[in-house]
């Protein structure tokens, strides 16, 4: 974890890990800005929020504070229950819902630090060509940016070349090696 003492206050971070690892990090990442005491969105494509929920409240990371945007749920075909701190949309393919719900979340959180994460950049590629994720990862970027907000996007070591790691690192403030 002390790997994540790296990521900046604000601006975007790629936290990029090796498969072996990866199980943990984003649980990790969670338990270090909740400590912080920072309120933030987690977007997940890879594990639906059902799942994720209670993985995070086992591990006692307080996710009152966290607002998720889960972008796997539907896509999979699964049932969708209500929840207060969950938004559920229908696929990772449409960036631009993504992106109004991204920014009516953000401007919902309390004042404060805040935080996004998001679970993970390999998994948009599923679902959207590596150069529209690269300039969608700009976009975000500069939104992070304007709304004075911690971003940290994952990815996965042996599933990321190293051209695309070139080119995301002139989007983010910081690349995180675990």
């Amino acid at each position: 974890m002390k790997e994540l003492e790296q990521v900046p206050e604000r601006g975007l971070s790629l936290v990029v890990s090796f498969s072996k690892a990866y199980a943990t990090v984003p649980i990790d990442t969670l338990s270090v800005l909740s400590k912080w005491g920072d309120a933030g969105v987690y977007v997940t494509v890879n594990k639906p929020f059902e799942v994720l929920k209670p993985v995070f409240e086992k591990k006692g990371i307080p996710t009152e504070r966290v607002f998720f945007i889960d972008l796997i749920t539907q896509t999979s075909g699964a049932k969708v229950a209500e929840h207060k701190n969950c938004l559920f949309l229908a696929s990772p393919r449409n960036l631009t819902d993504f992106s109004i719900a991204l920014n009516e979340v953000i401007n919902s959180l309390p004042a404060g630090k805040k935080f996004m994460i998001l679970d993970s950049f390999n998994t948009f590629t599923l679902y959207n060509d590596a150069q529209t994720m690269l300039r969608f990862t700009h976009f975000i970027s500069g939104r992070l940016r304007a709304w004075n907000v911690r971003g940290v996007i994952f990815a996965v070591k042996e599933e990321t070349d190293g051209k695309l790691v070139a080119q995301l690192s002139q989007f983010v403030d910081k690349i995180v090696y675990f």
